[in-house]
């Protein structure tokens, strides 16, 4: 394995309803280069004082403060896993790099120094019109990379290289982030400018939810502009089929009995359309098993959800959450399962006065008003209440909708939320 460090220019582009925010990041680079199931052993990595820890399930790599995409990929013949060293000087200079490998064995790496030679400018600039959303690109060589995720795991898809100028259409990816990284030809540096659409790597889908009736904001500081829309048809009722107007892709979750009628209802209107179907019976052949728990079940590898569209507000939610994570922690890690980014650390708190949705979709019919109370008295008074000596410090803010519901607040017997975490840390331990 050989260890290459560089320095990096990363002009991020974050589009939101405000407009778009542009910063600019100069960092240095660690470029791992070897076979793909050696690089795929790597569990954390140290240069000087700056720690990474790798997580190859997810395709992440966690820095303290966030979290980013960490994908090994093939090119020039050769295996590459790069990670990018956040708030270190780019002129910093790391002669070795200690590796934690998956054995719990720690090495130290002496690092080959790579310079950039090459002026390669990168010129971007993204528009909207008439509903569909281009990048217009200018620079000698520029690679597209499209980072989205599903499942809980980063992905990446390569577009077309561009020479010269080009024009490159976001694709309608249905996925829980979507991102452009357009990079220059240096895999050990250069340049590259980023565009974040909707969502954060590694956390839970940045897309809006519109279940029972009400629109659900994603979990997110800004709202996003490139609005991605995840359409509960799996209850009674229809609704109005406009409810896609303004959103510029639309994933419609239904029982595979209902299929045809969905695309025909939600498809009609030009917005880029994609249905999912859904069963808790494998004889439906559904593209998204709904797996209960608390019930016996034999996994398989087809996708599965735990928690999709459950209402907090049950009385046996607490229950059913516990029974949740403890399954997710036995399950094999091929087994895909919609709620694995949120069983994940991420931390975005939700905005007070909005409806937001929670873990696997949940929802809470719990009363608005009520609610909010209570979030504000979890929120703002953590000592006189249990969770001011929680060790989980909030991490329950990822699972939750508001207005917090009953059920999911700790109460004389307990937190429910709690417990079910003490399952997952349990069974992962």
């Amino acid at each position: 394995m050989k260890v290459v460090h560089s320095s990096h220019v990363s002009v991020m582009h974050r589009h939101t309803v405000e407009g778009t925010d542009v910063v600019v990041f100069r960092e240095p680079t660690i470029t791992f280069v070897g076979a793909r199931d050696e690089l795929g052993r790597i569990r954390g990595a140290k240069a000087g004082a700056h720690s990474v820890v790798f997580d190859h399930q997810r395709r992440t790599a966690q820095h303290g403060t966030h979290l980013d995409p960490a994908i090994i990929i093939d090119a020039q013949g050769h295996s590459f896993l790069q990670v990018f060293l956040c708030d270190a000087d780019p002129e910093e200079s790391f002669t070795k790099v200690g590796v934690v490998l998956d054995d719990g064995s720690v090495v130290a790496l002496d690092t080959v120094r790579h310079r950039t030679t090459a002026d390669d400018g990168i010129d971007t600039e993204v528009s909207r019109t008439d509903g569909v959303w281009r990048v217009e690109v200018e620079g000698r060589s520029v690679t597209p990379i499209w980072q989205h995720s599903s499942y809980g795991v980063e992905r990446e898809t390569l577009g077309p290289i561009v020479s010269g100028r080009g024009r490159v259409a976001v694709p309608a990816l249905f996925s829980d982030r979507l991102g452009l990284c357009l990079t220059t030809e240096d895999l050990f540096g250069g340049i590259e400018h980023k565009h974040l659409f909707h969502g954060e790597a590694g956390h839970p889908s940045g897309r809006w939810l519109y279940s029972g009736g009400n629109l659900h904001m994603p979990r997110a500081r800004k709202m996003p502009a490139y609005r991605s829309l995840v359409l509960d048809l799996t209850g009674d009722g229809r609704p109005s089929a406009d409810v896609v107007m303004g959103f510029d892709e639309v994933q419609a979750y239904c029982h595979p009995m209902h299929e045809d009628a969905a695309r025909l209802a939600y498809g009609r209107y030009g917005v880029p359309l994609d249905v999912v179907t859904v069963s808790e019976s494998e004889e439906d052949e559904p593209d998204l098993l709904l797996v209960d728990a608390r019930q016996m079940w034999r996994p398989t590898v087809r996708p599965v959800s735990l928690l999709l569209f459950a209402d907090q507000n049950e009385p046996d939610w607490a229950d059913r959450l516990q029974a949740s994570m403890a399954l997710f922690a036995r399950l094999p890690e091929e087994v895909p399962v919609l709620e694995a980014a949120w069983f994940g650390e991420t931390g975005i708190v939700p905005e007070p006065g909005n409806r937001h949705y929670g873990v696997g979709f949940s929802q809470s019919s719990a009363d608005f008003p009520r609610g909010m109370i209570d979030l504000t008295k979890r929120v703002r008074l953590p000592d006189r209440i249990q969770c001011g000596t929680c060790e989980y410090d909030g991490r329950c803010m990822d699972l939750l909708a508001t207005p917090w519901a009953r059920p999911a607040q700790p109460g004389p017997e307990g937190c429910g939320v709690k417990n079910a975490l003490d399952h997952l840390v349990d069974g992962r331990s």
